[in-house]
């Protein structure tokens, strides 16, 4: 069994809810998990579990919160030193944690959720063209790499050496639907989709399909930078009566939401689900 430490950007840990107590529960397979958490704010530390911490870096925009975060990371391995150390993602805090694993000689894992060498991902924007480079560096000096699929282990093995582990992300619904189960429109299937509104998410593909089935609408619950961009589509094919567009809920709020509807549907290139 060993210490580990791990990078996050999720404040939903800080959070009474799924992500907090999924973090929790990683203290019955660790003798020890010191989480630093890179966030905005002041910094914190908070306790889960007996052998479970939250160490928060505390920051008032991105760049302070990523040299603080260096430092609680720095000062944790320096007091702690741990069996290995984790990055929940290969790019900015991929790196921070690479850096730090780097020079304390300690061995480094680099979990990877989305196809970042994909050409939808590349293209989307320049930050994310910069984070495929940064996720091709550090992938090929990582010691392990964990993903979510095998088709992303597949992905990731023709850019590193370093063994390749699949692991797919633990999602639960606690909630029990004891209501009648209506549908978001009478007389048709209807179907959901939850996604953030990206180049790499397709969520374009679901609208033309929506538009070319009979008597299915849908609803798509989630923002970003295509949102204007998917609405006109909308418009443009005449489906305006069928499909409605929300912002994200609160994880309970979203649950209830799934389940009072026919069917979620998914078509991205992430790995997620």
């Amino acid at each position: 069994i060993m210490n580990i430490v791990a990078l996050s950007q999720d404040v939903k840990i800080f959070e009474d809810g799924e992500t907090a107590r999924r973090v929790s529960s990683y203290g019955t397979i660790t003798r020890s998990c010191t989480i630093v958490l890179f966030s905005q704010g002041g910094r914190g530390e908070k306790t889960l579990a007996k052998n479970v911490r939250i160490l928060a870096s505390g920051g008032s925009g991105k760049i302070s919160v990523f040299f603080q975060g260096i430092s609680v990371l720095w000062n944790e391995v320096k007091k702690n030193p741990p069996d290995l150390l984790s990055v929940q993602d290969p790019f900015l805090i991929g790196f921070a944690g690479f850096l730090v694993a780097w020079l304390r000689r300690i061995p480094f894992q680099a979990q990877v959720h989305a196809d970042c060498f994909s050409h939808a991902f590349r293209s989307e924007s320049l930050r994310r063209f910069v984070e495929s480079r940064i996720a091709r560096f550090i992938l090929k000096r990582a010691s392990c790499v964990r993903v979510v699929s095998k088709r992303l282990a597949d992905s990731v093995r023709n850019i590193t050496e370093a063994p390749v582990s699949i692991l797919p992300i633990r999602f639960s619904l606690p909630y029990q639907n004891t209501f009648a189960k209506p549908v978001a429109f009478s007389g048709s299937f209807t179907a959901l989709t939850v996604s953030r509104l990206t180049k790499e998410k397709q969520v374009h593909r679901i609208i033309d399909a929506v538009a070319a089935v009979p008597n299915v609408s849908l609803v798509i619950v989630g923002d970003g930078p295509l949102k204007k961009s998917l609405e006109s589509r909308v418009q443009s094919l005449g489906i305006t009566e069928l499909l409605k567009l929300a912002k994200h809920a609160k994880d309970k709020e979203m649950i209830e939401k799934i389940q009072k509807l026919t069917k979620e549907i998914t078509k991205n290139w992430e790995e997620y689900n």
